[in-house]
């Protein structure tokens, strides 16, 4: 059906929970590269990649030049906290460019922010997966960590149409309030 209907995808391999030292399997990539999604113009392939925020530098640089060789998005999460010493690494390397993608990016300085974005890195942002986890850690029970209680808010900002680009940052502000509030005031009904 895929096909048939045009829709594309993007299928980001990844392995969490690997130890910081362990690089990315590269032989499951290749092994996914060398069978039909290598020619399929629907499907794009990528490392999801636990570098730089969750890998020592060495294991950060290989793994992002090892997606640059197979021409891969490498996408990376940093949700927070000091940046680890492998970002500087990977920058060191010349390693971040138009097919990186970072998820959110939270804890990024003005500063990272502008070097990545003037070498074409984007950005994914997860506003309301972010807050929700923000409220979870704050009061930790089934009731607030449930994934089946926060279905509400799924896809919400996705669905009205939002752009992070020439966005004016009071709207985005003013949306995620009201995103957070919404979210609050389910939480808060749950609990009662």
């Amino acid at each position: 059906m895929g096909q048939k209907s045009g829709i594309r995808a993007v299928f980001l391999h990844g392995t969490p929970g690997r130890a910081p030292d362990v690089p990315h399997p590269l032989a499951e990539i290749d092994r996914l590269l060398d069978g039909p999604v290598r020619a399929h113009e629907l499907l794009t392939v990528g490392m999801a990649v636990a570098a730089p925020q969750h890998s020592t530098s060495d294991v950060a640089v290989a793994d992002l030049r090892a997606a640059d060789e197979r021409d891969l998005v490498p996408s990376t999460h940093q949700s927070g906290g000091q940046l680890a010493a492998a970002w500087e690494a990977v920058r060191s390397a010349g390693l971040f460019g138009p097919r990186t993608n970072i998820v959110p990016g939270a804890g990024l300085s003005d500063e990272w922010v502008d070097r990545l974005v003037s070498v074409g890195v984007s950005f994914t942002s997860t506003p309301e997966k972010n807050l929700a986890m923000a409220i979870a850690r704050r009061s930790p029970d089934d009731c607030s960590t449930s994934v089946r209680h926060h279905h509400w808010a799924a896809g919400r900002w996705r669905k009205r149409d939002h752009s992070l680009v020439d966005t004016d940052l009071e709207e985005v502000k003013s949306e995620l309030l009201e995103s957070g509030e919404r979210l609050v005031r389910k939480l808060n009904a749950i609990a009662r």
